[in-house]
């Protein structure tokens, strides 16, 4: 994943990115690589389990959205698309009472 990649870009995060056709999205600081565009969220959750210490599968993976947009949680049974180098973090579930 680290070799040489031909055309780099910045995002808003000012991360620098290669377009190479790479399914490559962020998990925190970590950058990883989805075998494939298109994933369940469950199998994501399981492939950042296995490259990021401590990451518990329970909780919920949460997409950044750019600009005003909320940032939105993602179920277990939904698909998500890796495009645009993707920024993930996750959260507890919610304890109320």
């Amino acid at each position: 994943m680290d070799d040489i990649r031909p055309i780099a870009r910045q995002d808003e995060h000012g991360h620098s990115h290669h377009d190479d056709g790479h399914h490559v999205f962020w998990f925190g600081t970590h950058k990883l690589e989805a075998p494939a565009e298109h994933m369940k969220v469950r199998a994501l959750k399981e492939l950042i389990r296995q490259h990021v210490e401590g990451f518990n599968v329970a909780h919920t993976l949460v997409l950044e959205e750019c600009g005003d947009r909320p940032d939105r949680p993602l179920h277990d049974d939904e698909e998500v698309r890796i495009h645009d180098f993707p920024h993930f973090y996750d959260q507890p579930p919610a304890n109320f009472g």
